[in-house]
Parts: C-alpha cells; sequence; structure tokens
C-alpha cells in the first residue's frame, strides 16, 4: 500500500475534525512515526484529528491495514 492511497482514501472518506495532543513519547520508525501513551510523561505529541465519515467496514479495515 502506497502512502498517496491512503492520503486519497483520507481525502474521500475523512473530515479534519481538529487538533490534539496526548503525554507521551514519538518514535521515529523510518516509513511513519509511532506514538507511545504515558499518563505522566511531561512532553506532548501533537497531530491531527479526523473523522471517518463512512460507517462501511471497509473503510475502517483499509485504515487499519495502512496502519
Amino acid at each position: 500500500m502506497y502512502d498517496i492511497d491512503a492520503a486519497l482514501f483520507i481525502r474521500r472518506h475523512c473530515s479534519l475534525f481538529g487538533t490534539g495532543a496526548i503525554t507521551g513519547k514519538l518514535f521515529d520508525l523510518g516509513t511513519y512515526p509511532c506514538v507511545v501513551f504515558e499518563a505522566d510523561a511531561k512532553n506532548f505529541v501533537f497531530g491531527e484529528l479526523f473523522k471517518i465519515e463512512s460507517t462501511h467496514e471497509y473503510h475502517a479495515k483499509y485504515l487499519d491495514e495502512y496502519e
């Protein structure tokens, strides 16, 4: 699966809900980042939240496989 496919999917089936932040650590895994939540961490990881506009099972499965 290519990143462009996921970007097109998100553009077609999701909408930007807003920005968010959690406490935790951000790791560079090469092709994509990884966030590990830690309730007592002193660092915040910032990102964007997207809402899936479809309830079709295929769309949730697609995003799970992409992740």
